[in-house]
Order: C-alpha cells, then structure tokens, then sequence
C-alpha cells in the first residue's frame, strides 16, 4: 500500500468499517472534506488530523505513515503564543505537551516534503517577518 496521507486515511477508514460521512459524522468534519483528504486533493490543519487520527484509533504518526524513530532531546526557543496553542491542543486531545510537539513537528516535516507550494509559502511567511522585525528596529 502507498503510505500517503490520502491512502492511509481511506484505508484506515475502511479497516474500522467506517464510511466518509460516518467518519464525518464522529469528526464532525464536512463529509465533502473528508472525501478531499482520500483523493489528495487537500491536506488536513493539525487539529483535524489530531481529530481523524482519534475517531481511527491510531496515532496521527500512523496516519500520516511516520515510522517512529528513537527520541532525542533538543532545545528550541518558541514564541510565548506558540507554546500557549501546543499547551492547548494538548489539554484538548488529553496527550502530553512533548506529544504535541513530536506530531507537530512531524506533520510539518511531512507537509513539507509532499507540498513543496506549501513549503515555499511559509518559507515568503518567515521572511517577511525577518523583514517587518529589521525594519521595526
């Protein structure tokens, strides 16, 4: 089986016995988006994958067809904002702080690969911010 995103979501869904507007229904994602995820056609938000990957019973690693690694501790400095929304999306899906992150990360790190439009518009997004904080000093 391919392991894209779109082929392990159909294949899940289908292995749970589920069909689109039943995984629509326990998400309470439009059956329309659904359908768009299997054909590829769009990519989910981190809170919609958290979301399928639950009502699926696997962890959005299997999902999006990440083989888990061995850990390693790294030190990174975030925006007070940013780790405010990871400490959200944690108390909301009941999984550690350190879990968010990893899936976040992951998830970036996927979207990356498989969307380079999607890539080269955060990489104009951080550069333009580089450049409104040099002016702003």
């Amino acid at each position: 089986m391919n392991d894209t995103f779109a082929d392990k979501l159909a294949y899940l869904r289908a292995q749970k016995g589920l069909t689109q507007r039943e995984l629509a229904a326990l998400t309470g994602i439009a059956w329309s988006m659904i359908s768009k995820y299997e054909s590829g056609q769009s990519k989910p938000r981190l809170k919609v994958l958290l979301r399928l990957a639950e009502a699926l019973g696997v962890s959005s690693e299997d999902l999006l067809g990440i083989q888990e690694s061995k850990p390693r501790d790294l030190s990174i400095g975030l925006p007070q904002d940013s780790l405010d929304e990871l400490q959200r999306i944690a108390d909301e899906s009941g999984k550690s702080f350190k879990e968010v992150v990893s899936e976040t990360l992951r998830w970036g790190l996927k979207m990356f690969k498989e969307d380079p439009e999607f890539a080269a518009s955060i990489k104009r997004g951080i550069e333009e911010s580089r450049e409104l904080r040099e002016k702003a000093k």
